[in-house]
């Protein structure tokens, strides 16, 4: 099975529809469904994440010395307020009220900074797979700033398919 990675930027109306689906089954369908409508031309209200995102994620959740520095990146992926998690399917939310702060964040860590916590992270390799990393996080910083500037909350939800 493989495993897909989105992050989804949500106005107010579309978050309030999100929250009218409390069993873990419904909201599953409701976030595949804005993938698929955002993905039909809702230019900046979504980002999919290449599988190497939890390598990334590994050095915001604390074990690099980028989290210790900005705790709130530890947001950027699944640090956010769980809504369903399971093995098929997990969907964390970052309130429009903290994106701007993480986005901020974000934008304050260097890109020499970074390439060393990647470099670390990838055993040292300062070859493609760190260029790599730099390029998918700038996207996804990126991505923090629009939906910062739109006031909208994030979503980051992982399916497993086939």
């Amino acid at each position: 099975m493989s495993e897909f990675a989105w992050h989804l930027a949500l106005d107010r109306d579309t978050a309030k529809q999100l929250f009218g689906h409390k069993e873990p089954d419904a909201l599953q369908q409701f976030v595949a469904g804005l993938i698929e409508d955002f993905s039909q031309g809702s230019a900046g209200k979504i980002l999919k994440q290449p599988a190497s995102w939890s390598i990334i994620e590994s050095c915001l959740q604390g074990q690099l010395s980028v989290a210790a520095e900005n705790s709130l990146l530890s947001q950027v992926f699944q640090g956010g307020r769980p809504l369903a998690t399971s093995e098929a399917f997990s969907v964390t939310l970052i309130r429009p009220d903290m994106v701007p702060i993480v986005a901020q964040q974000m934008s304050d860590v260097t890109e020499p900074t970074l390439r060393n916590e990647f470099a670390g992270a990838t055993d040292g390799e300062l070859t493609e797979p760190v260029d790599q990393l730099l390029d998918e996080w700038n996207s996804t910083r990126d991505f923090f700033q629009q939906a910062s500037e739109r006031r909208d909350a994030i979503i980051f939800t992982v399916m497993s398919g086939d």
